[in-house]
């Protein structure tokens, strides 16, 4: 049987590298999404 690759340790084996840099940047682009709009509720109306 051929042996197969572990997913977790060897991730740049099979795994395409834009692939993994989506997955990394995805949690720090909905914090940036959440903390826009978080920002927006407080801005002043009269601006």
């Amino acid at each position: 049987m051929k042996k197969m690759h572990d997913t977790f340790v060897q991730l740049g084996r099979g795994t395409p590298g834009w692939f993994t840099w989506s997955a990394r940047l995805l949690p720090v682009g909905l914090l940036a999404q959440f903390l826009s709009a978080g920002t927006a509720l407080f801005q002043d109306g009269e601006l």
